[in-house]
């Protein structure tokens, strides 16, 4: 979900596969360097984007993305970024809408970069998400 600081972690599924995490419960990601927080950019209101950008260390959250790169990242449906948090994981996030057509939430996945299903598990997650936006009444 978006707080304050940015994305935030409120659920968290492990995978019956070997991966190791750092990530739990509660962590505040970067903006820049995940899909989560370049989904959440393409889609909620500059102000508050900047008031995150104001809480996080440069160093953290990382380069701000181009107003070219957050429109591919709506055209696509989502994000897919390879390597920037953790080295050999690739993350792929999709938005979840509201009612009100405003991003709810945020899906994510992590998998292995090398992991001959990753792809698949991206095609599963939009799905996903648009499923919970029809749910929820955001389309």
């Amino acid at each position: 979900i978006w707080t304050e600081r940015g994305p935030t972690i409120i659920r968290w599924y492990r995978s019956a596969h070997f991966v190791i995490s750092t990530v739990a419960l509660g962590d505040v990601l970067p903006l820049d360097k995940t899909a989560c927080g370049l989904v959440f950019q393409a889609h909620l209101p500059s102000e508050r984007i900047k008031a995150a950008r104001k809480l996080q260390p440069a160093r953290f959250r990382g380069t701000m993305p181009t107003a070219a790169t957050l429109d591919e990242v709506r055209a696509a449906g989502g994000a897919d970024l390879s390597e920037h948090l953790f080295s050999l994981l690739t993350g792929k996030a999709a938005p979840v809408f509201d009612a009100q057509k405003e991003i709810a939430c945020v899906m994510t996945t992590v998998s292995a970069i090398d992991a001959a299903n990753a792809q698949e598990h991206g095609k599963e997650l939009f799905a996903a998400a648009r499923a919970a936006s029809r749910e929820c009444g955001g389309g």
